[in-house]
């Protein structure tokens, strides 16, 4: 089942804890509608099947970055995360 939510992923250099994020997002009992990954100027990048990925080529800030994901989420509700939560 889907819930009416986007799930927004920010990273800043943290790519070392992303995949268990992104894992932990998709096992959840209530699935978001979707999954939005910003990398922040990140080292190594990473992209996954289930997620919409964004990688930027300088560092704005988690504030901006957060901004970017919002703007491009299709859903009422909005959860934030970081790549190490």
């Amino acid at each position: 089942m889907k819930a009416p939510v986007s799930v927004i992923i920010t990273c800043h250099c943290l790519e070392r804890y992303l995949n268990e994020a992104v894992e932990s997002v998709l096992s959840q009992t209530l699935q978001p509608m979707e999954t939005i990954i910003v990398h922040d100027f990140c080292d190594h990048p990473t992209s996954y099947a289930n997620a919409t990925t964004v990688i930027r080529d300088y560092h704005k800030g988690v504030a901006r970055t957060r901004l970017e994901g919002f703007k491009l989420s299709t859903c009422p509700y909005i959860l934030f995360l970081d790549a190490d939560d």
